[in-house]
């Protein structure tokens, strides 16, 4: 009985879905030059129509749902065998595997490297423990490929590494997702080229770290349409991503995930979206960050409205710039990035085939920086201007020690600190100076092991060559 009402609702669902469509088709034209009657027409049908549609539908989310996984070589590997120890498809709960109970598949396979070997649940790398899978030829585009045996809304794939040798083999991948079956064969540029074709969900990747793990997440697809040149036109997030794409919109969505910023925790940073609006019309555009890595843009303090714009060719919306505070509750590292624009109403994260554009790009983030107070003073290291109370200025001290007629070798450490009128990363130097970022205690870039006789206090300091005057270490003194 339960299956029965289920499939009467879901043909319900299609009736109407075929009378919406039927009724809009009559108003296609509102987005031509006629004027506004249509135009009006058009946005009283979808406004008003569109409430009475969903009054008629119980609320329903629809996701991708992918059934076959395909991880392949791009060809641009010294090595090209496929040998990994494991491939986890993670559900949408996050949790379940999804992969245990697939069918797996090989290119080909080297005796002992079974193409189930990726899906045995064991994630040991080392090949004489018997759990590693190894293609068993070295041809340009060799691909390991899993059934789930049935559709499933996914988050995340896993594809863990060989750890006893060969690591450099988990590089220049691509990861496929599809809800039907790739059917291509062979190893060569050919076959990839027919899978990419058949794909849903696309991910490259380059190198990666010895003996370390790739995940890949698997967002919603989204896509806006080219009927209408109603697209985005500039990008600027934090500096760093400052992506002006092409003005001719050739595609209805841009993967621009190459394309990155660093941005830390509790931070704050500007957004500004420059859209083209297509003539004298509105758009409505926001923007997604998928915090906490989850694979979605669904959860709260995930969505961002960047407003409306009107009657421009290369404008900023109307709340550009927009600034974005870092939860200090994220997931570090990598996420993703989603910008949407659209015509005539607010996109969705999973809007697809609209009049208007999606741009994806990948933010990194790092944990907040949080730095000493040496002397106790109740100063923060980078703040205090005098850093071990002596009574000497922190400036003074490093102004006498590069002057010192004593000193031939100096070595400085710094936080990402103005130094006066100089905007960060502009910062005076001096000959024959090596010089590392201090990052307080957190995540970020340090100096080399072996100067952490440093203090990281969080104020450039300089360290001198000065033979023989301290007993302890007469080649390193510090002030």
């Amino acid at each position: 009985m339960v299956k029965k009402l289920l499939e009467l609702k879901i043909l319900f669902f299609i009736i109407i879905l075929l009378l919406y469509s039927a009724i809009a088709s009559s108003f296609v034209s509102a987005r031509t030059n006629n004027g506004g009657v249509n135009t009006l027409k058009a946005f009283f049908l979808k406004k008003y129509l569109g409430v009475f549609f969903l009054c008629l539908v119980t609320s329903t989310i629809f996701s991708q749902q992918y059934r076959y996984i395909r991880i392949q070589k791009s060809g641009t590997n010294i090595t090209n065998y496929i040998n990994l120890a494991e491939i986890q498809v993670i559900d949408i709960d996050g949790v379940t595997n999804r992969s245990l109970a697939g069918t797996a598949t090989l290119s080909s396979t080297f005796t002992g490297g079974d193409a189930s070997k990726g899906n045995d649940g064991n994630t040991n790398g080392d090949w004489s423990a018997g759990s590693v899978l190894h293609s068993g030829l070295a041809g340009a585009n060799e691909w390991w490929e899993i059934d789930l045996g049935a559709l499933y809304t996914l988050s995340k794939i896993k594809i863990y590494n060989r750890t006893d040798c060969c690591w450099d083999r988990l590089s220049n991948m691509y990861v496929m997702a599809s809800d039907t079956p790739f059917n291509t064969s062979g190893n060569n540029a050919a076959n990839l080229t027919a899978a990419l074709a058949n794909a849903d969900f696309t991910y490259q990747f380059g190198a990666v770290a010895t003996d370390g793990m790739q995940v890949v997440t698997l967002y919603c697809a989204s896509s806006g349409n080219t009927d209408f040149e109603t697209g985005i036109t500039l990008v600027n997030f934090n500096t760093t991503i400052n992506n002006v794409p092409d003005p001719s919109k050739v595609n209805g969505y841009e993967d621009f995930t190459a394309i990155s910023t660093t941005v830390t925790q509790s931070s704050a940073y500007d957004l500004t979206v420059n859209v083209n609006t297509d003539g004298e019309y509105e758009t409505f555009t926001r923007a997604w960050i998928d915090w906490n890595q989850d694979g979605d843009f669904s959860d709260p303090g995930e969505d961002y409205d960047l407003g409306t714009a009107t009657n421009t060719a290369d404008g900023p919306t109307f709340l550009s710039p927009l600034s974005i505070t870092i939860p200090g509750t994220s997931t570090l590292g990598t996420t993703r990035m989603r910008i949407s624009t659209k015509w005539d109403e607010d996109p969705s994260s999973c809007d697809n085939d609209f009049d208007g554009e999606v741009e994806d790009y990948t933010v990194n983030i790092i944990g907040e920086k949080v730095f000493f107070d040496s002397d106790g003073d109740g100063i923060f290291d980078n703040i205090d201007i005098d850093d071990d109370n002596d009574g000497i200025r922190d400036a003074d001290e490093e102004l006498s020690c590069r002057n010192s007629s004593v000193a031939d070798v100096a070595t400085y450490k710094f936080l990402n600190e103005t130094f006066g009128t100089l905007a960060p990363g502009d910062r005076n130097t001096i000959p024959s100076t090596n010089y590392c970022f201090e990052p307080g205690t957190g995540a970020g870039a340090s100096c080399a092991d072996g100067e952490t006789w440093i203090l990281d206090d969080g104020e450039y300091v300089v360290v001198s060559k000065i033979t023989g005057t301290v007993a302890n270490d007469p080649q390193k003194h510090s002030w």
